[in-house]
């Protein structure tokens, strides 16, 4: 019914998104982010990418076709690619590797804070959807993300191929 709730016993989630298939991405307060094949049909995630344990996560978003995952925490915007294996339960399916993306060093110097200053926290990361597919198949094009009162951008391509050289 609409007025339903469930109460988890082991975590508390802080964000959600979800693909266009219905697969969830849930971020949890202790820094990971579960997975699940059905909407919440069981408290057991498909799999729990935990590599990063670094504090509550703020936001998080998924490519619409569930194969990229970008979520963000107070210190750090992190970036996965996941694949069918990861969200059907009992697969065994190795978790994937995880890549911090961060501002350039010549960003940071330019625009970064004035003297005495800090670095603000990082804001929510969204991947810019669009409405067609580039000449790479995908429909994402950047991931974007607020740091104070900056905008970061990073484009996925270059997210996929840096991941993908870290898989390996």
């Amino acid at each position: 019914s609409a007025d339903s709730s469930r109460k988890y016993k082991s975590y508390t989630f802080s964000a959600h998104a979800q693909t266009k298939g219905g697969y969830l991405v849930l971020g949890r307060t202790d820094g990971a982010v579960a997975l699940y094949d059905y909407i919440m049909q069981s408290e057991n995630a498909s799999c729990v990418i935990d590599s990063h344990k670094v504090g509550a996560v703020t936001s998080v978003d998924v490519a619409a076709d569930g194969t990229m995952i970008v979520w963000t925490t107070a210190e750090f915007v992190l970036f996965t690619c996941v694949n069918s294996g990861h969200w059907a339960k009992g697969t065994n399916e190795p978790k994937p590797v995880v890549l911090r993306l961060r501002m350039s060093e010549a960003d940071e110097a330019k625009y970064g804070p004035d003297d005495g200053e800090e670095l603000a926290l990082w804001g929510s990361s969204k991947f810019d959807a669009t409405t067609h597919r580039d000449e790479h198949g995908l429909y994402e094009r950047e991931i974007i993300s607020y740091r104070g009162r900056l905008q970061v951008r990073w484009s996925v391509r270059d997210a996929k191929s840096a991941w993908e050289a870290l898989s390996e």
